[in-house]
């Protein structure tokens, strides 16, 4: 619960969000669904690259058992498990989900998160009532955030997990969430800006010592005037701040899409295994 909160805290940071989005890719993807569920009311849609349903390794499963074998994950048992935490109130009520637009992301040469797993996810939004959902599954991407023209050759898996597949990961799953927007432009450098998440931490632990990295890289458009909408992007491991620098922030292909359509990107780094 605490890592969500955080999250939620650095969405109001970068705007005012009337309802904001959240994507994710690996780590991220999963940690993205575990944020849309516990904040569903506050969010109008999801992406998820290489990610899977939510509460999947029911707090005891490996976390790359739930990767990488479908056939372990019982939806049956983690929607019983989400009802119980929204009964409660730890997490909203699981009936915003409805009001969702959610796009899924798996490569066909992706052995580190199986497509089964975003099958698995695909039916667990079903279940819930997600209206409309968005899949692409036949890339020959491998574990990795497709791009139109930047990173490693498709198909292959390797740091920073950006291949040049001739898909634009980052305009599919935006135009999946928002509908129609405005062509990509050039993003501005200046635009790009930096928060230390730390002072949304409890009592300003540090970051590290709950799987994040302290810096928040967010983009700005410039015609914002505080009537942006929100996208929060989790990166995935070995994809961070620290160990990959600006990469993603700059060749995902979001920032394209922010300056056209006033969309603040933040762009959140850390890693959960």
């Amino acid at each position: 619960k605490m890592l969500v909160v955080i999250l939620l805290f650095v969405a109001l940071a970068c705007a005012k969000p009337p309802g904001h989005s959240i994507s994710g890719f690996s780590s991220g993807g999963f940690f993205a669904v575990q944020y849309q569920f516990a904040f569903s009311s506050e969010l109008v849609g999801a992406a998820v690259f290489a990610g899977g349903p939510y509460f999947c390794s029911l707090g005891e499963l490996d976390p790359l058992a739930c990767a990488t074998f479908p056939k372990l994950i019982e939806l049956p048992i983690l929607e019983a498990e989400a009802k119980y935490f929204a009964d409660n109130g730890y997490i909203d009520d699981l009936v915003y989900l409805k009001q969702h637009s959610v796009y899924l992301f798996s490569g066909k040469n992706d052995y580190v998160v199986f497509t089964g797993v975003l099958e698995k996810l695909q039916q667990m939004y079903k279940d819930y009532g997600v209206p409309k959902i968005t899949t692409e599954f036949t890339t020959e991407a491998g574990h990795s955030w497709p791009t139109l023209n930047y990173g490693s050759e498709c198909g292959t898996t390797r740091t920073p997990f950006l291949t040049n597949c001739h898909y634009d990961g980052a305009g599919e799953s935006l135009k999946a969430i928002y509908g129609d927007l405005a062509d990509p432009v050039t993003p501005i450098n200046g635009n790009v800006k930096y928060m230390n998440i730390k002072q949304f931490t409890p009592n300003q632990i540090e970051p590290s010592s709950i799987s994040m990295n302290d810096t928040v890289v967010y983009y700005e458009p410039t015609h914002c005037n505080g009537n942006c909408s929100v996208h929060i992007a989790l990166a995935g491991c070995l994809s961070s701040y620290s160990e990959a620098g600006l990469i993603f922030v700059e060749e995902s292909g979001f920032n394209r899409w922010a300056e056209a359509n006033n969309i603040v990107m933040c762009v959140v780094f850390f890693c959960l295994l």
